[in-house]
């Protein structure tokens, strides 16, 4: 790794130091938007689920327990090899196309998330299931962003969570094509 990009966010620097694509040195402009939305509530997030897969999940993991210091933080993930349990991490191993199992492990977890990061899934598919399946269960303040999203992807998941608020998120230096995220909360909150 080159070294770290001067005047970065405190998040970039945590994203770099545990080696997660969320950095804009390593992957994608994630955590700039990230800062933004949760740099004020740092001390009252309570709980962060990240839905991933491969290695990455466990950096970003880290990278989320550093820059919330009262929070737990949840994975859900697809290999035993990601499975852990150390200090406020604990990741359990889910098949995200799999409703009645995703909604096992949230109960498992509490409904009472505050944040949801889906970074596992391309398929649009498994993205707007996972989202149907687990909002309901969620408090009304909950907000979840479904990462790595293309202009068409954005566009069908928006359609079909109609009945949530949806914002593409996109920066304007996107790294790539599938550089933008999709903030969803409920309507009511």
């Amino acid at each position: 790794m080159g070294a770290i990009p001067k005047k970065v966010n405190r998040l970039a620097e945590l994203a770099y130091k545990y080696g997660s694509d969320k950095s804009p040195a390593l992957g994608y402009s994630y955590t700039d938007f990230y800062y933004q939305m949760f740099a004020d509530k740092r001390n009252s997030i309570n709980k962060l689920l990240v839905i991933g897969s491969g290695d990455k999940v466990k950096n970003n993991l880290y990278m989320w327990q550093d820059f919330l210091p009262k929070a737990k933080v949840y994975g859900i993930v697809n290999s035993k090899n990601l499975v852990l349990k150390k200090n406020n991490i604990q990741t359990f191993l889910g098949d995200r196309s799999n409703p009645i199992k995703l909604a096992n492990i949230i109960k498992r977890i509490g409904t009472n998330i505050d944040i949801v990061i889906d970074e596992g899934s391309k398929e649009t598919r498994n993205i707007i299931s996972s989202c149907r399946t687990i909002m309901p269960f969620l408090k009304k303040e909950a907000i979840y962003i479904i990462e790595n999203t293309d202009r068409q992807q954005a566009n069908t998941a928006i359609a079909s969570l109609n009945n949530y608020n949806c914002h593409v998120i996109r920066h304007s230096r996107m790294i790539s094509s599938y550089d933008r995220l999709i903030s969803i909360t409920n309507k009511t909150a």
